[in-house]
């Protein structure tokens, strides 16, 4: 019985690991430098009190994200998806999942009282993979 409890409550707790979906792994296919721009996205009826988005450089080393100005974590899978945080323009972190399309990176966040929505457009800046 209680193996059985500590298996459920390592499982739950591994529940909030952010890890790649199975079957992918982290590449490195993706590393370089790219330009970051966040916005509020434009299909969701952001509240007048949320943060505007901003730019800045984002590193992909060894398939996780590098940022200098700001804490940040994140990854990229082989399949082009990724998840990370990013900071807004008052510094709050938001976590942006989405996946590569085309020459670029593309996600979005939402605010965790859904009152505020951004995108995220990850752009390589020598544009060579």
């Amino acid at each position: 019985m209680a193996s059985t409890q500590r298996g459920l409550f390592l499982a739950s707790c591994m529940a909030f690991v952010p890890l790649p979906a199975f079957g992918d792994t982290i590449t490195t296919a993706y590393d370089g430098s790219y330009t970051a721009v966040i916005r509020l996205a434009e299909y969701w009826r952001n509240a007048p009190s949320c943060e505007t988005g901003t730019i800045f450089k984002v590193e992909l080393e060894g398939g996780k994200f590098v940022v200098q100005s700001f804490k940040t974590g994140g990854f990229v899978t082989s399949d082009g998806y990724f998840k990370s945080d990013f900071a807004l323009s008052k510094g709050t972190e938001v976590t942006f999942e989405g996946n590569h399309e085309g020459d670029r990176f593309v996600g979005s966040a939402m605010a965790e009282d859904t009152s505020c929505a951004w995108e995220v457009v990850l752009t390589k800046l020598d544009g060579i993979y």
